[in-house]
């Protein structure tokens, strides 16, 4: 361990670029925890993935591939809800608003404006 170096590192990452993008980050960081736990119990003197205060030496490869994410049209919406008993739709309306509490201002604030959007359809 007290060997690795950051190239070798970069080529254990560089490795798994078909793996998915969060797939590579969750990696990169558990490298960097991983050797932060190595430092602290006296294995090893540095961390040669990361350099103090907050400047990581790793990255994930471009070629990994990023998850499409999937949103729903204002008529998927409308028939998700309309499939849905009283309850059930109360309880996914909910959840909605938490997700949207949980985004940050911008997302918010779009967040906002479309659930206005999709109330004035229903």
């Amino acid at each position: 361990m007290t060997s690795l170096t950051r190239e070798e590192l970069q080529a254990f990452l560089d490795d798994r670029k078909h793996l998915s993008y969060s797939m590579v980050d969750h990696l990169r960081w558990d490298l960097k925890q991983i050797l932060n736990l190595a430092i602290a119990e006296g294995v090893i003197t540095r961390n040669p993935a990361y350099v103090p205060p907050g400047t990581m030496l790793l990255f994930v490869p471009r070629e990994c591939p990023k998850a499409k994410r999937l949103v729903m049209t204002v008529e998927q919406a409308k028939e998700a809800f309309a499939s849905l008993e009283l309850r059930e739709r109360l309880i996914v309306k909910l959840a909605v608003r938490v997700i949207e509490f949980s985004l940050d201002p911008v997302k918010k604030c779009l967040a906002s404006a479309c659930e206005m959007y999709v109330s004035r359809a229903f």
